[in-house]
């Protein structure tokens, strides 16, 4: 039903272990996301015979989910309802869209087949090291955030867009390496101080940085990288 998971911040999965109704009743929730204020990377595991009611259901077309302290974007819920047939390896990918990862390895390696990286994909992993390969383009809002065990990774040359906060709350992360000559353009995430007019867009990719955080980007492109990355130290490869 409306806001059935309000404010569970750090609830990352939800699984369904057998068919179930959807109350039909509701047919509009506007701001009142099942998921509201909850972590961007949540997921939803269902029965496969369950998931065509529940992603056709209108309890689940949210027009915004706020996040913590009000993060909100355009949001459908439905695009968090899978089921294990979205799973490949531990993975959990739709078309080359990686929302999740349900495995227990420490060092991850994610799938060549993978374009993009959903908001929150990587929310709250215990995982030591991620590699990016090549193919990937864009990363979602949130996608690294709360990684308390990261302390490096480098980004494809392939990248070319990245959502705002992707790594905030990553307390040994000490070194990010870009090695697209030309800086991502950063998606912004809009913070909601409680009433319709403390609206404001945020762009900080690193907020809640672990003291000593560097990044490194081609020497040609520091001054490029520098202007788009206020907010931490910059310096040439």
């Amino acid at each position: 039903g409306n806001s059935a998971f309000n404010r569970c911040a750090l609830l990352k999965r939800v699984y369904v272990k057998r068919s179930a109704k959807v109350d039909g009743s509701i047919t509009t929730l506007g701001n009142n996301a099942v998921f509201r204020l909850t972590n961007p990377g949540i997921i939803v595991m269902l029965p496969e015979d369950s998931v065509e009611e529940y992603t056709s259901n209108a309890i689940w077309k949210s027009q915004q989910n706020r996040w913590g302290s009000g993060a909100t974007w355009s949001f459908d819920d439905a695009e968090r309802l899978f089921s294990q047939a979205d799973v490949v390896d531990g993975f959990v990918i739709r078309g080359n869209k990686l929302y999740a990862y349900l495995g227990s390895e420490k060092d991850i390696v994610v799938p060549a087949n993978v374009t993009v990286l959903a908001d929150g994909a990587f929310f709250g992993s215990t995982a030591t090291s991620i590699t990016l390969h090549e193919n990937i383009t864009a990363i979602g809002a949130m996608a690294f955030m709360n990684c308390a065990s990261l302390t490096e990774i480098t980004l494809p040359t392939s990248l070319t867009s990245i959502g705002a906060r992707a790594f905030n709350g990553c307390p040994n992360l000490l070194k990010v390496i870009f090695t697209a000559i030309e800086a991502p353009t950063v998606t912004g995430v809009q913070l909601w101080g409680g009433t319709k007019d403390s609206v404001a867009t945020v762009t900080e990719i690193f907020k809640q940085k672990a003291d000593g955080l560097v990044v490194v980007v081609p020497s040609e492109s520091l001054e490029k990288y520098q202007a788009v990355f206020t907010e931490v130290t910059v310096v040439a490869e």
